[in-house]
């Protein structure tokens, strides 16, 4: 059952304290009585406090079975409890009805006699408690139902487990939320509703009896998955028989196997100095070891030493911190390390959970079912959008005048007043709109709302369906019956659409880390910057999770190779090549003064006026010709205008933006590589290397990533905000194969982008067959 912290801690601490010294009195009678000698404690000695509601361990028992692995400094009554961190980021529920999934692991082989689910969190005052409540399940059983008060403040919760709640791998929190306006019941009124979980305070703790179990080499996969790891770096330490790209190729396979391992969550990884490694004091986190046999002697006993070099790899609890790892890759050589690490990529794999999203072909139709959404029965008060999420293809390229077809299947109940509708966006754009008109409420199937193909992009795709549920009084409010239902049998119409694969596109590096993994690339970094040395690994392992793979197809170069294929370059500034970093348009390199022009002795000074545009000429070019304007004049006025526009002039480009001095960050862009044609750049730059790691970790973060788009996305230091735009256009990497359907879609969107020239051309032929037909009318006639 639920208890809260605040008030029912005091007591505990009272009653325990107040416990424990009736208890030692106690054992000092009884000590007296049997003739021994016993100090009773004084009345003012400070006790340990205990939780008398927490379950109380047994004490462990000696280990004798080889599979158990003895922890130093584990006292009688059991381990220390294992904090397992649930939220990445605070969790925000709004509307009269909403609810979230809390995805966690737990590592094979964990044993705990209960768990401890604390939970912190805030709501709205504007909540009637009488009718609000948070209610819990984990793996589908209900927990309990948490009160929603409104009072400001952080209201705490914990919650005592069974242990056979749990199961191994992925464990799902389910998190319903129920809540009513304590004053009138509107569509602006839920508005004002929320509640938050805050990631502070929110945990689940596992109560181990120890002692701990041995670690081997099968059961690594899944406890580097476990959740209990999350937020924590992966240490990566190379030696020096490995110093360059040979060190750098087998730490970037290693990160990237542990975080395909690790599904979606992101992991960050820290390059190490080997030689600067001391066994006893490494606590805090994993750790990963590269190198020959003989370079991990002064590091191990004889005996894990002998084992090392029988087996070329081996896994080792820190003796200072065993709940974390030490895993060690050894071999006779460097090529020897290699096939070592191979062996443990080999095991990696991406979890089935969440399965990947769904990609949409052209000419495809699908059902709303087959997108993943079920069907949905929503109350009034829901505010939060119905969401169907996909992916196009890398190729995708939408022609003008194309249109998705999203066909929906709806039931909404009456009392609903006519302003109600469902609003539907495109990636985050407003797009079209259904009324909800019918007063006596109506069943609706096959609703077409046609969609601009251009709204949508190559890689990851939302659509977006809001409720838009005004109630015409309270009495509506009243109901607890779904007032709108929408079904699953709905479809989407997807029209052939043209394949061009273009780079400068952060969409397609998002969706599945494109083009990596599909051709070959190059990665430079400096070996000898472990800041970029980490940020390499780490971007690596985020394009891992993308691809479902470890990537193949990796070169890895110093910063002053020009490599021939698509690249990756993280570094700062400095350290990259001057030819790439001129393409990156850096914001917070300062603008060069414009250089000052000579003035001639005696040549006036007067500033010379600047030509400002008619804006009449604006609105005639908006609202089109003047009434009257016929065929031919238009045709006269647009040939007039083709024959005095200079072909020499160049199109204006956007300037660069100067960023106000001082401000630095760091930036992720992709740009056509400076040394070879068709091929990507994604560079990952910051101004100084410490801004290399927190920079990356912002960008790679669960709620900025997927919102990434344009060709660059940067991290500013000072206000630790994300923003993405474009500066480029996208870039043609491919030449299209030429067939019949994309020849005619070819010829179809020039006809639309340039109606008035084939309008002209039309009207020219019709003329000239014409006078033709009269020409040849007359020399029969003669």
């Amino acid at each position: 059952m639920p208890r809260c912290t605040e008030q029912a801690a005091r007591r505990t601490r009272l009653l325990a304290a107040t416990a424990a010294i009736l208890l030692a009195w106690q054992a000092a009678a009884l000590a007296e009585e049997a003739g021994a000698s016993s100090v009773a404690p004084a009345p003012d000695a400070v006790l340990p406090t205990m939780d008398v509601a927490q379950p109380v361990a047994e004490a462990a028992q000696p280990a004798t079975d080889a599979s158990v692995e003895p922890t130093l400094g584990a006292s009688p009554e059991g381990l220390p409890d294992l904090a397992i961190p649930l939220l990445a980021h605070d969790l925000d529920l709004h509307g009269s009805q909403d609810e979230a999934v809390v995805p966690f692991n737990l590592a094979p082989g964990d044993e705990f006699t209960g768990a401890t689910l604390a939970l912190s969190y805030s709501n709205a005052l504007a909540v009637l408690p009488d009718r609000s409540r948070l209610a819990l399940t984990l793996n589908g059983k209900p927990l309990t139902d948490l009160p929603l008060v409104g009072a400001q403040g952080a209201a705490g919760a914990e919650i005592d487990l069974p242990p056979g709640l749990f199961r191994t791998g992925r464990n799902e929190l389910g998190i319903a939320l129920a809540q009513a306006h304590r004053l009138t019941c509107s569509r602006e009124r839920f508005g004002e509703l929320w509640t938050k979980l805050k990631r502070d305070g929110t945990s689940l703790a596992l109560h181990r009896p120890g002692p701990r179990a041995a670690v081997t080499a099968d059961g690594l996969v899944g406890l580097l998955s476990a959740s209990a790891y999350d937020g924590e770096p992966l240490a990566i330490a190379a030696a020096a028989s490995l110093a360059g790209p040979a060190g750098v190729e087998l730490g970037a396979r290693v990160a990237q196997a542990v975080a395909l391992v690790r599904g979606d969550r992101p992991l960050t990884v820290a390059a190490l100095p080997f030689e600067k490694l001391d066994w006893p004091a490494l606590h805090g986190r994993n750790h990963v070891l590269l190198g020959q046999i003989d370079e991990f002697r002064r590091l191990l006993d004889p005996a894990s030493f002998a084992q090392l070099a029988a087996e070329r790899m081996l896994v080792r609890r820190l003796p200072g911190d065993p709940d974390h790892l030490a895993i060690l890759f050894a071999g006779e050589d460097p090529a020897a390390v290699g096939r070592t690490v191979e062996g443990f990529v080999a095991g990696a794999a991406r979890p089935l959970d969440p399965p990947p999203l769904p990609e949409i072909d052209g000419g495809a139709v699908l059902t709303l079912a087959e997108l993943g959404f079920r069907t949905r029965e929503l109350p009034l008060g829901v505010t939060e959008p119905l969401d169907l999420t996909f992916r196009l293809p890398p190729s995708f390229y939408a022609a003008d005048g194309q249109r998705l077809e999203l066909a929906l299947n709806y039931a909404y109940a009456g009392g609903l007043q006519p302003t109600s509708a469902l609003v539907i966006e495109v990636n985050g754009i407003p797009a079209n709109m259904i009324r909800l008109d019918d007063p006596r409420g109506r069943i609706v199937d096959g609703a077409r709302v046609d969609l601009t193909l251009g709204m949508f992009h190559p890689g990851i795709n939302r659509i977006s369906i809001h409720p838009m549920l005004d109630p015409t009084s309270t009495k509506t409010c009243d109901s607890a019956a779904p007032m709108l239902s929408l079904f699953e049998d709905g479809r989407i119409t997807m029209p052939d659409f043209a394949r061009l694969t273009h780079g400068g596109q952060l969409y397609d590096l998002v969706d599945d880390g494109f083009p990596y993994g599909e051709e070959p690339a190059a990665v430079m970094v400096s070996a000898r910057d472990p800041a970029a040395l980490g940020a390499a690994w780490t971007f690596l392992g985020k394009l891992a999770q993308r691809r479902g793979e470890v990537l193949d197809r990796l070169s890895f170069v110093s910063p002053g190779a020009t490599p021939s294929e698509h690249l990756i370059a993280v570094g700062t500034a400095d350290e990259l090549s001057p030819s790439l970093v001129a393409r990156l348009d850096l914001p917070w390199t300062e603008p060069a003064e414009p250089p000052a022009v000579p003035v001639a002795a005696g040549a006036a000074t007067t500033p010379v006026a600047a030509s400002v545009p008619d804006p009449r000429a604006e609105w005639q070019s908006r609202i089109g010709p003047e009434a009257g304007e016929g065929v031919l004049e238009r045709l006269r006025r647009l040939v007039v205008s083709a024959a005095d526009a200079d072909v020499a002039t160049p199109v204006p480009q956007r300037p660069a933006r100067p960023a106000a001095p001082g401000t630095g960050g760091a930036m992720l862009v992709e740009v056509a590589s400076p040394w070879a044609a068709q091929r990507v750049a994604t560079v990952l730059v910051a101004d100084r290397a410490d801004h290399l790691g927190p920079g990356l970790d912002r960008l790679i973060g669960p709620k900025v990533w997927p919102t990434l788009g344009g060709d660059r996305a940067q991290w500013q230091a000072d206000s630790d905000q994300v923003v993405a735009e474009r500066r480029n256009p996208p870039f043609i990497l491919d030449t299209p194969e030429q067939d019949p359907g994309q020849l005619r879609l070819t010829v179809l969107t020039w006809l639309a982008q340039n109606r008035w020239t084939w309008l002209g051309l039309m009207l020219a032929a019709v003329t000239s067959a014409s006078l033709m037909t009269s020409l040849a009318l007359r020399m029969r006639r003669h």
